[in-house]
């Protein structure tokens, strides 16, 4: 079938083409279905992009069993997709391992609470000293830190674009530059109106991350974004860059390019407001500054922002839109998108087949109606 007749007649069409979209899309495809992915962005997946990639799942998910446990099978599927989709050329990601220092006693053991039911989680105990020995242009950690050799840093943008081509081979069209101007559903399927004309199609998987909420023609949807400021730094030395990931309310990450450091991130609910602005790079320079005294005469190369998709309770919405049959919504990831968003397309691939994936229970949008 050429690309016009696949795009005018498929079986699904998939807005949205980051991590979650594009991966949604190709495991359509390998399970014979023709998918169209459109994305309103010459450059697909711009929430994706905008990531920093830092590849762990977050401590604050030790608060909630059942997102951990996603973010731990997200972990496994993102190392599959980089073991096959890099290449010596381009890698897609550093293997660098977090390191997460804490300030007192009482803090180190609040985490071990939180953490006393997931095993080997925050990795080993290292004393100041031994913090000292594996970040030592790091501010000497003032009690200690948890380490973990098994994360890795992705290079997003790479990422995305080999998703989207792996998702061409498998025989997705995809349409970058094409908004999603409105939108009809009723029990037989949906018709999508597109820059060029209707498109009808038997199921829709909304994946747009944070544009998800206000698509036209559907309910309004109960995600919001949230505005992430990031730097990217070139130390005067290679020796002067972070070993690990170093996790707090903020973070430095060695980039995947060898050379340059990643620092973020801010969480800033300002709507659709673009930056980068002068707070947010204070706030990320004063970090820095603060904690690493080495990096103080780096070069500042690029400053960007991006918009996470939250929800309310912090768990993503995967699943049946209610009251639209043939809409399927995978959306809200926050700031675990890039770890999870494999891992949601094969969730969302096999919903669409007919089958009831048991961990979407806790991610159905309908726990958010009214």
């Amino acid at each position: 079938m050429s690309d016009k007749s696949a795009a005018r007649q498929p079986d699904v069409i998939v807005v949205g083409a980051g991590v979650v979209g594009a991966s949604t899309a190709r495991e359509l495809a390998h399970a014979g279905a023709r998918v169209l992915l459109i994305d309103r962005d010459q450059a697909p997946g711009a929430g994706s992009r905008a990531a920093a990639g830092v590849g762990v799942p977050s401590v604050r998910l030790l608060q909630d069993p059942p997102m951990l446990a996603f973010a731990l099978r997200g972990q496994q599927t993102l190392a599959k997709d980089l073991d096959r989709l890099a290449t010596p050329e381009r890698p897609l990601s550093g293997a660098c391992g977090v390191l997460r220092p804490v300030a007192d006693q009482a803090a180190a053991d609040r985490l071990a609470a939180l953490a006393a039911e997931h095993p080997g989680f925050l990795g080993s105990w290292v004393s100041p000293d031994e913090v000292a020995a594996l970040e030592p242009t790091m501010r000497k950690a003032a009690h200690g830190a948890y380490v973990d050799p098994g994360a890795t840093v992705v290079d997003a943008p790479a990422y995305v674009d080999a998703l989207v081509a792996e998702a061409r081979r498998a025989g997705v069209t995809v349409r970058a530059d094409c908004p999603l101007l409105s939108l009809r559903s009723d029990d037989r399927g949906v018709t999508a109106e597109l820059p060029d004309g209707p498109v009808r199609a038997d199921t829709l998987v909304l994946a747009a991350g944070a544009w998800t909420g206000a698509l036209p023609g559907l309910p309004a949807l109960p995600v919001r974004p949230v505005r992430g400021q990031m730097l990217r730094l070139a130390p005067e030395s290679a020796d002067q860059r972070p070993r690990h990931i170093v996790s707090g309310p903020l973070y430095l990450a060695p980039a995947p390019d060898g050379r340059t450091v990643l620092v973020g991130a801010t969480e800033e609910d300002t709507g659709f407001t673009p930056g980068p602005t002068v707070e947010g790079a204070l706030m990320l320079l004063a970090h820095v500054a603060r904690n690493w005294p080495a990096l103080r005469t780096a070069r500042v190369v690029d400053t960007w922002y991006g918009f996470r998709a939250t929800t309310e309770d912090g768990r993503p919405l995967i699943g049946g839109l209610p009251g639209h049959p043939r809409i399927v919504v995978a959306t809200g990831h926050g700031g675990q998108g890039i770890l999870t968003g494999s891992h949601t397309g094969e969730l969302v691939a096999a919903l669409v087949a007919g089958e009831q994936p048991g961990e979407l229970v806790h991610f159905d949008p309908a726990r958010t109606a009214s």
